[in-house]
């Protein structure tokens, strides 16, 4: 009898964590990004004022974080396999993504990309966020497109303003350390890691862009600020 109870304890155990779906070693971080335009939350036709006294609304924006890596306070890492995310500005729902199979311990950094690795940029149409469907495909140059910005300048509404960045030169490496460790232990608790995408830094720093000059599509020294858009979330 007294093994019989035993067993049924340990099978009470493994039903409860089958049923809440999650291993015992092993949880979900939650990544989430704050949409920023300096001190001010970046909204869909919003206006805002560059450092060139340019004055301009967001109609899109979207971009893909890729290759996303833990790295605990011992140095070791979790990397996810599989690792393409696309946020977009447009649904609140694209604003997070989830990170799964986290192994349990104390992380300090993350590590990722703006953009997509050229193996995956070049291996043609694929599924999930990567699926063309998202409209962040270059069909005619066989490629994603890594940060896709779309707006109009107030002082010339009809010429639009259109910044579209791909191209692996322009895949863009990033190690953030998170100003409050994140301590995941073995439980289904919402563990998050936030994040900041500020479009300020894309026309003002470290260079000054004169949206009013910018031709078609083609980003010119924004490429440039690429490297300053994401920070930690205070």
């Amino acid at each position: 009898m007294k093994y019989l109870w035993i067993i049924c304890f340990f099978f009470i155990i493994s039903c409860n964590k089958e049923k809440n779906n999650y291993k015992e070693d092993e949880v979900e971080v939650n990544l989430s990004f704050a949409m920023k335009y300096g001190n001010k939350e970046l909204k869909i036709n919003d206006f805002h004022v560059t450092e060139t006294q340019d004055t301009f609304r967001t109609t899109m924006l979207k971009f893909y974080i890729s290759n996303v890596v833990l790295i605990r306070k011992d140095g070791s890492e979790y990397k996810e396999p599989d690792s393409y995310h696309l946020f977009s500005l447009e649904s609140p729902t694209k604003n997070s993504a989830r990170i799964k199979g986290v192994p349990n311990g104390e992380y300090t950094q993350i590590r990722f990309a703006l953009g997509i690795d050229s193996v995956r940029n070049h291996s043609g149409a694929q599924v999930g966020d990567l699926d063309p469907a998202n409209g962040m495909f270059w069909t005619w140059s066989e490629g994603y497109l890594f940060l896709r910005f779309e707006g109009v300048i107030k002082k010339t509404p009809s010429k639009g303003l259109i910044v579209h960045i791909g191209e692996d030169r322009y895949y863009t490496p990033y190690e953030i350390t998170l100003s409050q460790p994140l301590l995941v232990q073995s439980n289904p608790k919402n563990y998050n890691i936030p994040l900041k995408f500020d479009l300020y830094h894309l026309f003002n720093h470290p260079y000054k862009v004169d949206i009013d000059s910018l031709a078609h599509g083609y980003p010119g020294k924004v490429v440039d600020n690429l490297p300053f858009l994401i920070n930690y979330n205070l």
